[in-house]
C-alpha cells in the first residue's frame, strides 16, 4: 500500500512542467488521484464529538448528537477551520521570473512550427482558446518579429509579478474556496489529545464508522438532498488524507504561467483570455484543502471535501454532506452520567453497540486503552 507521504508527492511532483499539461492529461490525473486515496483507507474512521450540555435531551439536542441520530455527515464551511494559517499558499517572485524566462527559453523553432507540432508541444493552448487557437499560434509564430514580441510579454510579466499585491492573491485562494464545505475523520480510535480538542476535555463522544460506508456513493440520486454523493463529479469524491508538512503549497508556478499565457493571448486574440486554474494544475485546489502545518500530524486526519459548490460562496457554516450510519459510539470516563445513559438510549434505538473508553492506567505503557461495552 502507498504511503502517505508518497501519495502527496506523486500529486505534487506529477506534470512540473504545468504549461505542458493537455486538459485530457490533467482529467485523467484527477481520476487515478481519487482511486488511489480510496486504497489508502483504512478500514474505519472517527470523528469526536461534544454534548452541548451535561442534559442533553431527544428535544433539545446538540447538532453534533442530532446528525447522529439522522445519519448524517455535515461539512464545515472551510473558513471555519481551527488553523487559520491552512489557505495560505505560497508564491515567490524569484520562482515567478525563473519560470517566465523558461517560457521563452521553450520556444524554439517557431518559423517551421505546424498545427500538429504545436497540439504536441503546447496543448494547453487548445485548452485555452479550442481547436482554432493552433491555427493562430502558427500564424503568429510566422511572424519574424516573434522572438523579440516574447521577450517583451516575458519582461511584462516580469514587472506584472513584481507589482504583485501578495493579500490580493491570498484573498482571492480564499474566495475561489470560500464555498468549500469540509467534514474532517481521523484514524485515531483513542487519543486523549483528540479527546482534550474536540470531544471537550474527554467529556463527549467518539463516533466510529465503517469507511466504506463513508465512500459509497448514494443510489437515489434524484431522492437524495446531500450537496455530495453522486451529484457532483471532478475532485468531490469524499476522502482524501491531509498532507502534513511545513513547506506550504507553491502556486508559483500557476500564477507564472497564467501571466504569461494571458499575454500571448492578448497578442495572438487581440484580447484577454483569462485562464483557470483547473486547466494548469487541476489538482491545486486539492492540494490546497488537504494542507496542514506538521504540527497537527497527531490527528491522522481525513478530509471529505465538496468543493466551492455554486452560491455557496456566502452560505451557511455548516451543510449536509452525505447519509452514513455510524457502526458505533464511544462515551469516556469523564463523560457526565446523565449523557452515557441519553447516549445508551440512541444506541439502542439505532441497533449500534456503545463502549467505554477509558487508558489502562496498569499498563507501564501510556496510551494504552480499554474499551468496555455498555450495550
Amino acid at each position: 500500500m502507498i504511503a502517505k507521504e508518497n501519495f502527496w508527492k506523486t500529486i505534487n511532483d506529477v506534470h512540473s512542467n504545468i504549461a505542458m499539461n493537455s486538459i485530457e492529461s490533467i482529467r485523467k490525473l484527477s481520476k487515478v488521484i481519487p482511486s488511489i486515496a480510496f486504497q489508502m483507507l483504512p478500514d474505519k474512521l472517527y470523528q469526536y464529538r461534544l454534548f452541548s450540555s451535561d442534559s442533553d435531551s431527544f428535544d433539545s439536542c446538540s447538532y453534533n448528537v442530532k446528525h447522529l441520530i439522522n445519519d448524517e455527515i455535515w461539512g464545515t464551511k472551510i473558513s471555519r477551520e481551527n488553523d487559520q494559517y491552512e489557505i495560505f499558499p505560497y508564491f515567490g517572485i524569484q520562482e515567478m521570473n525563473k519560470l517566465l524566462q523558461e517560457g521563452i527559453n521553450l520556444q524554439e523553432d517557431f518559423a517551421s512550427i505546424t498545427e500538429d507540432k504545436a497540439k504536441k508541444s503546447f496543448p494547453i493552448i487548445g485548452n485555452m482558446m479550442g481547436d482554432d487557437g493552433y491555427r493562430l499560434f502558427v500564424e503568429f509564430c510566422k511572424d519574424k518579429s516573434i522572438l523579440p514580441l516574447l521577450s517583451e510579454l516575458v519582461e511584462l510579466s516580469k514587472k506584472s509579478v513584481e507589482k504583485i499585491d501578495r493579500d490580493y492573491i491570498l484573498q482571492g485562494v480564499r474566495t475561489r474556496l470560500a464555498g468549500t464545505y469540509l467534514a474532517c475523520f481521523t484514524e485515531n480510535d483513542f487519543s486523549t489529545l483528540m479527546e482534550a480538542h474536540y470531544s471537550k476535555g474527554s467529556t463527549g463522544f467518539v463516533v466510529e464508522y465503517d469507511s466504506q460506508d463513508l465512500i459509497q456513493q448514494c443510489d437515489k440520486i434524484d431522492e437524495c438532498d446531500m450537496r455530495l454523493g453522486c451529484r457532483t463529479g471532478g475532485l468531490s469524491v469524499p476522502l482524501y488524507p491531509v498532507n502534513y508538512t511545513n513547506e506550504r503549497i507553491d502556486l508559483s508556478n500557476i500564477i507564472a504561467v497564467s501571466m504569461f499565457y494571458i499575454f500571448t493571448s492578448m497578442c495572438v486574440r487581440g484580447e484577454v483570455e483569462t485562464l483557470g486554474w483547473e486547466y494548469l494544475d487541476y489538482l491545486a485546489d486539492l492540494k490546497i484543502v488537504c494542507w496542514k502545518k506538521k504540527e497537527w500530524e497527531y490527528e491522522k486526519e481525513w478530509r471529505m471535501i465538496s468543493f466551492s459548490l455554486p452560491g455557496f460562496n456566502d452560505g451557511p457554516d455548516y451543510i449536509p454532506l452525505k447519509k452514513a450510519k455510524a457502526s458505533s459510539v464511544s462515551v469516556f470516563e469523564r463523560t457526565s452520567s446523565g449523557n452515557v445513559e441519553f447516549m445508551k438510549g440512541i444506541c439502542i434505538q439505532k441497533g449500534i453497540p456503545l463502549y467505554l473508553l477509558k487508558e489502562d492506567i496498569n499498563s507501564k505503557i501510556c496510551n494504552t486503552f480499554i474499551r468496555d461495552r455498555i450495550i
